[in-house]
């Protein structure tokens, strides 16, 4: 616990996202469902969007009453069969387009398909739609014996067909098993399939199928955020750490008069050194700094650079602020420090500032940005140095600029979004960037994840919505009478009945009439458009809204900036129609969007809206962190001194011809003289001079070396330059060109051996004399930067992804009452005995609990003991899970194989034979065999991680606990372990004989979510310990796993009277905050204060002497303030007990009881004071998040004593050590606000945010 305290809310709160499903359609998931383009196709047709087989062919060109599926011909008596329509795979064939633009079909995805039939389906004969999902062997590899793949089904539609629009919901659930003969070819496909066969008179044409879509149902957040303690952010280490974020415009890059918002929770190291902490390098110089007298500012993109600050005030160091820069559309910029404005706004009147007189000359032109560089600015070409010295987390980007209200809220509610603000104009599309900065690493890099929303991006298009007022939309293509690039307007200018377009209203709705009907097929297509930049790789949603009369309307992107020009063709007439495509930019640039007719054709129509979107990206960065300098004498850098130098010649040939020196001659140094021999000569410095300090250099890690290089004399006949190599740990790095003049050169070496040294050398074997100056050697992404890092647990699969919190359980006291999960009843159903049964469970093994000792190893779950009746399943300190059917016989127990210990595992036994066969299944395989004896009546209760008694515990965590009647067979585990990510076993398609069902809980109650008629809630017991799992990775999607963090009681503050280790020589166990004037309370507005806490006390009623909670001052009798304790009575009151100003702090004259503390459980308390010396309510709290208790002392004269001392959490100052006034218990969130007083709202909301953790 550091010894520190914080004046404000810190965020050690960070969001769990709301994933509640709120299901919501998205987009047509197939690009083509109107069939556009295929072209006509006859069957068993492939390499297209779609595939026919089996005597169906497509309609494409609008023929028979638009595009269709024709099912037919097929003479009954021809052997021939009708077939399927399809995109996807069948086998390892791709048929037509293979997959959809937005990914593969997984289980457990929910569509909506739409379509209409135009004829009855013939007698004997129907139709249905299908979804298979991909195979778990790939797409192109599927073996239907072999692979597992999951299918969705719909309706059977047969008979009277015609004219009838179904709509059906089809998921994606049902297990085919291939290894269990229920295997099917078809893989990520979407399938139209007609049965009957022979058995059907398919005529020609009689049945076909149009007006398709296919939508995939996603769910959409409630933003009901909730919050998890980890008090972890990123750490930078103000010399290397950095990381990089791609240029995106509106995302990461703002120009000038473009609102954006960026905020940030942040703690400043240093407050006396210019630092850039975010922004971009190279010519346009954008920052976000804290300048060398701890002011805050903004740096322009000028040519000169500017630096701009609101105030001079300086940040304190070592303190969690809240910063917030807000750029207005006006080009003026306003910075918030929690919640509140710092300095004046920046406007075009602020001068410049940089301590030369010229600059006061210039004035702020422009807020544009880019935010490439986090922890040090970055862009292509190199870092601008200035590196950021401290943490930050929680940081977001916006592309509005925030109100007051929006800072204020985002300030006290850091567990909340922003967008929660009552009466915001934020959405959820406003949030470009969202680093939560507490998410997990990949390898030696760490990963931060953006969880800004996906959606939509602004919308580009320019008066989408047809305004008769608005700009924008053009006549373009030689219209007759009209010269290109004329508005449309509310003015019709045709001079041609068969030309028209303009403003009008339609069916209530503000619209744009288009008329055209070309009689000169020849001629060019008449369009309206209007031009927007495109991106490169970025995807467009493109969407037209239309009513057409006759003919057809087309809507496309020109100027070859898409490879599919063409988005959409309309399809209908007499009704509204909406045309929707996704196009993918291939070529940035000016892009022009379209809408107007096809070659030679005609249309009439009024188009109601048409707009243009890019589909927003994550944008996640990866660290660029290096870890500390191997190198770490001084003098062996930077050789400043010839003293202490360790570097010696190196000669490949093993002369020593080859000499070294430092002299001030050649500015402090290293100079090297190589020979004229045929050998490779230069210097090098042994991994003894360097890895004693540093740490060992580790085969197979990545490690920069930098090094400045300076030619004094090249080697005969090499001109200007001369080939050198770097190498490190047995790895030369690529040859390079040293010149007259000094450089740097950096090289990332992989490192092969840890035994050798580091050599700089001439690779050309000619006498040379350079210098040497500044080396280092750092790890590449050691991911030093996180803080806590030693608490870390990765896990590699997401099966547990839902969860927040999870009980941890302890094994550390063997043999004494240990962590367990007890339930109070006999569990009857599950005393197994002659009968067939299953147990399912995700497992997480401690690597410490089964490291071979014969004391480790503990119970998963018990009914029954040891050599007793019953069963229960042991994890045995060799790391293998046995279960146990405890008799005299020699088959009494079936073992599996040895756990990977360190990551979660899902297991399953399975015993059939009437009790007399086991199976082990480890992660969906089956791993073991057994025969066993059957077990005997047991009456015990039923324990989970433990036995009845209570003595064994298992070290780890357990999750998903289902108990089953019946032998779960391979394909009934394969349906459980749902790739890694724990399937619901209520929605399990043997959910019938489904018993008992608990997840883990925390250290709240289990509650049986099972089917049985009797159901068990599982108590825990004596388990302290949770993990905390990041919510919203997805690890089975992206390697990098999870990061889980365990906490002991919520990290708190664990105090023990006269015992554990001295902090101070004036208590045990306690901290100490030195004074300073952020806790001085002594006049007028500064005199009031606050306090918030949450203590545990382990025992209340009679207590030996005060328990001090936390107290300022000390007890000489001149030096007394206040005290926030547990008084002796027996009653044990919660007192604020204080020293009068009137007695100079003699005597604690002043008490004000709180009221009485009746328990051992958590509890909260908010303490205000008003400074004042007017008896009735100077004294207000709030305990468990209660009304207001107002208190007073009887002297209405006096004020509590103001003076110079120190805070002391868990105890009070010159106290002797273990004179019984230390705390006896737990603290957590110890928070002190100078100069204000918490509000009853206030004092809820700190309630509230800690509450689920202190239970």
């Amino acid at each position: 616990m550091p010894a520190t305290i914080q004046k404000i809310l810190k965020p050690t709160k960070y969001r769990a996202v709301d994933t509640s499903t709120l299901e919501q359609l998205g987009p047509e998931f197939y690009n083509d469902t109107g069939l556009h383009l295929s072209g006509d196709q006859a069957e068993s047709t492939s390499g297209t969007y779609w595939h026919t087989g089996g005597n169906i062919t497509i309609d494409a060109d609008g023929s028979g009453g638009g595009p269709c599926i024709v099912f037919g011909p097929d003479d009954p008596t021809s052997g021939d069969n009708i077939g399927s329509f399809l995109t996807g795979y069948n086998g390892t064939t791709s048929r037509g387009q293979g997959i959809s633009p937005f990914g593969d079909i997984q289980q457990g995805d929910k569509f909506q398909v739409t379509y209409t039939f135009d004829g009855d389906v013939p007698t004997g004969g129907s139709i249905r739609v299908q979804f298979y999902s991909v195979s778990s062997g790939g797409n192109g590899n599927h073996n239907s014996s072999l692979h597992t793949t999951y299918s969705g089904v719909g309706a059977v539609r047969s008979g009277s067909t015609d004219g009838i629009t179904y709509t059906e919901d089809i998921v994606v659930n049902t297990l085919r098993d291939g290894s269990a003969g229920n295997g099917t070819d078809y893989n990520n496909a979407f399938i139209f399939t007609g049965f009957g066969d022979d058995a059907a008179s398919w005529d020609s044409g009689s049945v076909k199928i149009k007006n398709v879509s296919i939508r995939k149902y996603y769910s959409q957040a409630n933003n009901n955020h909730g919050q998890i303690y980890s008090g972890r952010g990123l750490e930078f280490d103000g010399l290397s750490d950095r990381f990089s974020v791609p240029l995106t415009a509106d995302v990461t890059s703002f120009t000038a008069g473009k609102p954006w918002t960026w905020a940030c929770w942040m703690k400043f190291d240093v407050n006396n050194s210019t630092d850039l902490f975010v922004g971009n390098d190279g010519s346009s110089h954008p920052h976000l700094f804290v300048y060398a007298d701890g002011a805050l500012g903004f740096r322009d993109s000028t040519g000169n650079a500017d630096y701009f600050r609101p105030s001079t005030d300086s940040i304190q160091t070592n303190t969690w602020y809240r910063v917030v820069y807000v750029a207005s559309s006006s080009n003026t910029l306003k910075i918030y420090l929690n919640g509140q404005q710092y300095g004046n706004e920046i406007t075009a009147s602020t001068a410049a500032f940089n301590g030369a007189a010229d600059y006061a000359s210039r004035t702020f032109s422009t807020t544009a940005i880019k935010f490439t560089g986090w922890g040090g600015p970055y862009a292509s070409g190199g870092n601008r140095g200035h590196y950021f010295p401290g943490k930050m987390s929680d940081a977001q980007i916006w592309d509005t600029a925030w109100t007051q209200s929006d800072v204020t809220y985002d300030y006290l509610n850091p567990e909340s979004l922003a967008l929660n603000n009552s009466g915001t104009s934020l959405t959820e599309f406003n949030l470009k960037l969202w680093y939560p900065m507490q998410d997990g690493h990949r390898g030696q890099q760490s990963y931060i994840l953006d969880g800004a929303n996906t959606g939509l991006g602004e919308e580009l298009a320019i008066n989408p919505d047809m305004n008769p007022d608005g700009p924008g939309w053009r006549f373009n293509n030689k219209w007759e009478g009209l010269t290109d690039n004329t508005l449309v307007s509310t003015t019709d200018f045709s001079t041609n009945s068969d030309e028209s377009v303009f403003y009008t209203t339609f069916d209530n709705k503000q619209v744009m009439y288009f008329k055209c009907i070309d009689a000169d097929p020849s001629a060019s297509n008449e369009v309206v458009d209007q031009s927007f930049v495109v991106v490169e790789g970025v995807t467009y949603k493109f969407h037209v809204r239309v009513w057409v009369i006759q003919g057809q309307l087309r809507a496309w992107q020109s100027n070859t900036r898409f490879q599919d020009d063409i988005f959409q063709l309309s399809s209908t007439t007499g009704q509204w129609e909406d045309m929707i495509g996704y196009l993918t930019c291939d070529n940035s640039g000016n892009g022009s969007f379209n809408i107007g007719v096809t070659s030679g054709g005609s249309v009439e129509c009024y188009i109601d809206f048409a707009s243009a979107k890019p589909v927003n990206d994550k944008h996640h960065a990866t660290t660029v962190f290096y870890g500390d300098e191997k190198i770490t004498e001084e003098n062996n850098r930077l050789f400043e001194s010839a003293t202490g130098v360790d570097w010696a010649s190196y000669d490949s040939g093993g002369t020593a011809n080859t000499t070294i020196s430092i002299d001030s001659n050649v500015a402090n140094k290293l100079q090297v003289t190589t020979s004229t021999e045929d050998n490779i000569e230069g210097c090098k410095l042994q991994q003894a001079n360097f890895q004693s300090g540093g740490g060992q250099i580790v085969v197979g890690r990545t490690y920069r070396v930098s090094v400045d290089l300076q030619l004094t004399t090249p080697g005969s006949g090499t001109g200007d330059w001369t080939a050198f190599t770097i190498k490190l740990g047995g790895t030369a790095s690529a040859e390079f060109d040293i010149t007259y003049s000094e450089a740097t050169y950096t090289k990332d070496i992989i490192v092969s051996d840890n035994t050798g040294s580091l050599l700089i050398y001439n690779s050309s074997s000619t006498q040379t004399i350079f210098t040497v100056d500044n080396v280092s050697i750092k790890e590449v992404g050691t991911a030093s930067g996180w803080t806590d890092a030693d608490q870390q647990l990765d896990i590699p699969q997401t099966a547990l992804q839902s969860y927040n919190q999870l009980a941890w359980f302890n094994s550390e006291n063997q043999n004494a009452t240990e962590d367990s999960i007890g339930f109070t009843d006999g569990s009857s159903d599950l005393n197994f005995q002659a009968t067939n049964w299953s147990a399912s469970f995700w497992l997480y093994v401690f690597d410490d609990n089964v490291a071979g000792d014969a004391n480790l190893g503990g119970y998963v779950m018990s009914k029954g003991e040891y050599d007793s009746s019953g069963w229960y399943i042991f994890c045995e300190a060799g790391g293998y899970l046995r279960l146990y059917t405890p008799q005299s016989g020699d088959n009494d127990f079936a073992q599996s194989s040895v756990l990977p210990k360190g990551e979660w595992n899902h297991c399953v036994v399975t015993v059939g034979s009437s009790g007399t066969s086991a199976k082990w299944y480890i992660n969906g395989e089956l791993d073991s065999t057994s025969t066993i004896d059957a077990a005997t009546s047991n009456t015990d209760n039923f324990n989970l991680m433990n036995r009845l008694a209570a003595t064994n515990a298992l070290g780890g965590s357990i999750n998903e606990i289902s108990m089953w009647n019946k032998t779960l067979t391979k394909s009934d585990v394969n349906e459980l372990y749902n790739n890694g990510k724990a399937l619901d076993a209520k929605t399990h398609s043997a959910s019938s004989n489904l018993l008992h069902y608990w997840r883990n809980n925390g250290l709240a109650e289990w509650t049986d979510l099972g089917n049985a008629t009797t159901l068990y809630n599982g108590t825990p017991n004596q388990i302290t310990e949770t993990l905390l799992l990041p919510a919203g990775v997805d690890a089975s999607r992206d390697t990098q796993g999870f990061l889980m963090n365990r906490q002991k009681n919520t990290n708190s503050l664990n105090l023990k009277t006269s015992e554990g280790v001295l902090v101070n020589t004036d208590s045990s166990d306690s901290v100490i905050v030195q004074d300073s004037p952020s806790f001085d309370h002594s006049d007028g507005t500064n005199s009031k204060f606050s306090i918030s806490a949450w203590f545990k006390a382990k025992e209340v009623g009679n207590l030996t002497t005060d328990k001090i909670i936390i107290s300022k001052g000390t007890n000489n009798s001149s030096k007394r303030e206040w005290k926030l304790l547990l008084d002796d009575s027996s009653t044990t009151q919660l007192l604020l007990e204080a020293s009068s100003d009137d007695n100079g702090g003699a005597g604690n004259d002043l008490k004000y009881d709180l009221g009485d503390i009746t328990d051992t459980n958590w509890h909260h308390i908010v303490v205000t004071y008003d400074g004042t010396a007017i008896a009735g309510n100077e004294v207000v709290a709030y305990l468990d998040g209660g009304s207001a208790i107002e208190v007073s002392d009887a002297d209405a004269e006096a004020k509590i004593n103001a003076d110079d001392g120190d805070i002391c959490i868990g105890d009070v100052l010159q106290n002797n050590a273990g004179d019984g006034h230390e705390f006896n218990g737990q603290l957590d969130d110890v928070l002190y606000y100078n100069r204000k007083i918490l509000s009853a709202t206030e004092a809820k909301r700190n309630y509230n945010a800690g509450k689920r953790s202190h239970r």
